[in-house]
């Protein structure tokens, strides 16, 4: 969410490296959200917000744009207005760097699967928590981690566990 991708269509598909989308800067966000002003007003309606945050990528931009009025809108008058949009930038930011970490968490976890079953044992958490923590944490976290994500009652971490365990991870280590 809030990126911009370079890859370059006249490379073939694969031969493509895979690339990290680039986060866009708090002056490209500023500048995105007040191109999304349709009525020329100088303040940004929840719905406006609405389709700057679609724009942007958001999974479920009506929410992200309450929230985004929640935390911005400092004179509760239902609109972000100019000295109001700095907040609401640093918000956004604040977003999209949490989904960034998540996504660098859960490629740590693809990483560790040294036997490369689909499946994150003790063993290869730990090595996954020791690369993302302090290595004398990292049994504690696996533990926390276990339990935390599991839902099928194995003790072991599959694909459709991992986002779980990425949030959870992402929560614990900040």
């Amino acid at each position: 969410m809030f990126c911009s991708s370079t890859i370059s269509k006249d490379i073939p598909p694969k031969c493509r490296r895979k690339t990290t989308p680039m986060l866009l800067t708090g002056t490209e966000l500023k500048s995105i959200f007040k191109s999304f002003d349709s009525n020329l007003d100088g303040r940004l309606s929840k719905q406006e917000l609405r389709k700057a945050f679609a724009s942007l990528g958001s999974h479920i931009p009506s929410w992200r744009a309450g929230r985004g009025l929640h935390h911005a809108d400092a004179n509760r008058d239902g609109y972000i207005s100019d000295d109001e949009l700095d907040d609401l930038v640093e918000y956004a930011l604040e977003c999209a760097m949490k989904r960034k970490n998540e996504k660098q968490i859960l490629q740590v976890f693809q990483g560790s699967d040294l036997n490369e079953d689909h499946l994150l044992n003790a063993r290869e958490l730990t090595r996954a928590f020791s690369q993302l923590d302090k290595p004398q944490l990292s049994s504690l976290r696996v533990n926390q981690a276990l339990r935390k994500a599991i839902r099928n009652g194995d003790k072991s971490i599959d694909s459709n566990e991992l986002p779980d365990l990425a949030k959870f991870t992402s929560s614990i280590l900040r």
